[in-house]
């Protein structure tokens, strides 16, 4: 499920969710340690080991600094007004990616499959 990520991000991750908005949430098995993939901006970051999924989520899913930039509660709010609810395995996307010169504005996004979009956003940053 990797895809073109999986070179890129080193080490034996399994991903364990996704946002709204596409940011990958990771697990290495072998050392419980637990990332996020910034797909826009190209990077993985750790957030060190969590003994549980439950604990990854309390820590840094639930903090607020986290959500206001990363989750960004309000921006997927107007985006939703705009597209209405993501179905299961879809995201919102922007219509030309921001690291490609594109608006973050919400009028500009659509619903996308996940995977698709990993896959696409990765080979823009060049990985095959």
């Amino acid at each position: 499920m990797l895809g073109c990520w999986e070179q890129h991000l080193g080490g034996p991750f399994e991903w364990l969710g996704y946002s709204h908005l596409g940011n990958a949430f990771l697990r290495d098995p072998s050392t419980c340690m637990y990332a996020v993939v910034y797909p826009f901006r190209a990077m993985l970051k750790m957030y060190g080991p969590f003994g549980s999924v439950h604990d990854f989520e309390m820590a840094v899913l639930t903090n607020p600094e986290f959500a206001t930039y990363c989750l960004r509660p309000a921006h997927i709010a107007a985006i939703r007004t705009l597209l209405g609810p993501l179905p299961t395995g879809k995201v919102y996307i922007p219509g030309l990616y921001p690291h490609l010169g594109g608006s973050d504005e919400p009028e500009t996004y659509h619903i996308g499959d996940f995977c698709v979009f990993m896959e696409i956003v990765g080979q823009t940053h060049g990985f095959s």
